[in-house]
């Protein structure tokens, strides 16, 4: 039982690995996590330059004129 499951498994493996869609997937795997990692950095970088902004704003409530 335990071999015709592997069996099976790894013959969905090799079918996907040598398929078309199979390289499709990877692809398109590839350009998501590409676009997560320019979202991470500009929202890293946007966000230092909002707080920067906000923190400007906070000091001259603070700061007596």
């Amino acid at each position: 039982m335990y071999h015709t499951i592997t069996r099976k498994i790894s013959g969905h493996i090799a079918r996907a690995i040598h398929s078309e869609r199979g390289a499709s997937m990877v692809e398109y795997s590839l350009l998501v996590a590409l676009i997560a990692m320019i979202a991470f950095v500009a929202l890293q970088l946007v966000g230092t330059t909002v707080s920067g902004a906000y923190s400007g704003v906070a000091d001259s409530f603070s700061s007596p004129n």
